[in-house]
């Protein structure tokens, strides 16, 4: 009998050791993860903004330029940026859906390229204007580089870009932030690090006053 409660108290303290050890190494584990989500109240360096240094509000966008959705939210921005410009700073950062949009990831380093002549600007404007001409290409770089002399880039400096490293870099870059936050559809906007839905102009304009 002295036997048996001997070795049931044996097997006890092995059974608690084993426990113990297990909950050190979970919370040793733990602490070496990376548990914060990406900011998105915080700009980056390579950052593309329009708006007023000193404006308050910071309004992303991860969008994809053969998006018809995003195409047909470009407006409201397009005006949100002529009269809220004091108010709001918009950044565009790229979220190409390739699956869908074929021509969405080469369109995303076209103004990327453009930006390395500090137009990007410029040309996410053509690109969004033109969206429909140049979405069903095989190939749309010819449609591109016209885009690019249009705005007067240098053609030849703006094709070479295409496919720099650091064109490429900017687009990866913005993926992995879309991807850290588990996004699936663009457009998805971001005010002051909220995520929020809106339908029109005035809806956008009344969440930012809100802010």
């Amino acid at each position: 009998m002295k036997n048996n409660n001997l070795l049931f108290w044996l097997i006890s303290l092995v059974v608690l050791a084993l426990l113990a050890w297990g909950m050190i190494s979970l919370a040793t584990n733990n602490q070496g993860e990376e548990t914060t989500l990406f900011d998105e109240t915080q700009i980056q360096a390579n950052d593309h903004v329009q708006g007023s240094e000193s404006a308050q509000n910071i309004l992303i966008e991860y969008s994809d330029f053969q998006c018809p959705a995003c195409g047909a939210y470009y407006p409201m921005l397009k005006t949100l940026s002529e009269e809220l410009a004091d108010q709001v700073k918009l950044i565009y950062r790229h979220f190409p859906l390739e699956s869908l949009h074929p021509n969405a990831k080469i369109a995303a380093l076209a103004s990327e390229a453009a930006g390395q002549q500090g137009k990007f600007w410029e040309m996410y404007d053509k690109l969004f204007e033109n969206q429909t001409d140049w979405s069903n290409e095989q190939n749309p770089i010819e449609k591109f580089t016209q885009y690019a002399a249009e705005i007067g880039l240098d053609p030849e400096q703006f094709k070479n870009d295409l496919d720099s490293e650091p064109v490429k870099d900017k687009v990866k870059q913005d993926q992995g932030f879309a991807n850290s936050l588990r996004l699936n559809s663009t457009p998805t906007f971001f005010l002051n690090g909220e995520k929020i839905r809106f339908n029109s102009y005035n809806q956008l304009k009344n969440a930012i006053k809100q802010n």
